[in-house]
């Protein structure tokens, strides 16, 4: 039996908004539009572990927030930084460390001043991107729903090993050592 046959290439998530529809986390109404999207876009599965979040019709998922709200307001409604986790990703993985995890006052200010407060932002701007990349590279998280590519541009995809448990880079890609240990810090 092939190796690969045990191996599971987990997504990277691409939601796909509708023009009419609001998005975000500063309401009940956006919170739903948000997570019924996201569920659907993911099957209902964690963007993170890939674990089950939706189970015989009941939604367990938490909309998180890729850079955490706390860093600027302008975050909380920001629908490119908005993604969908489990419990325990949300919870424990993200948190470990959040409160040290900050952009610098300089990118605070740059997204105050994103054109993002409309109802029709559905896409990283250049001022969001440019704190996402700080953000990742300086804590080294990939956050979904959107990826991270290597310097090379290969995207970052990950792989669930069945017979051994554990999730590993995916091996249809060349990375270099750099990137693994990037994923897998």
């Amino acid at each position: 039996m092939q190796k690969d046959f045990f191996l599971l290439d987990l997504p990277i998530y691409k939601p796909e908004y509708k023009e009419n529809v609001e998005y975000g986390w500063s309401s009940d109404k956006k919170k739903r539009n948000t997570l019924e999207l996201l569920t659907e876009t993911t099957k209902g599965y964690c963007m993170y572990c890939f674990n089950r979040i939706e189970i015989n019709g009941n939604n367990y998922a938490h909309i998180e927030h890729g850079i955490e709200q706390k860093n600027t307001a302008q975050l909380k409604d920001c629908v490119p930084n908005l993604g969908l986790a489990c419990n325990k990703c949300n919870l424990s993985y993200k948190s470990q460390g959040e409160m040290t995890r900050k952009l610098t006052p300089k990118q605070k200010e740059k997204l105050k001043t994103c054109a993002c407060k409309t109802k029709k932002c559905r896409i990283s701007c250049d001022t969001f991107q440019k704190c996402r990349n700080y953000y990742v590279k300086k804590w080294k998280i990939i956050l979904q729903p959107f990826g991270v590519e290597s310097k090379q541009k290969i995207p970052y995809k990950i792989q669930f090993n069945l017979l051994t448990g554990q999730y590993i880079a995916n091996e249809h890609e060349q990375y270099t050592q750099e990137d693994i240990d990037f994923i897998f810090i």
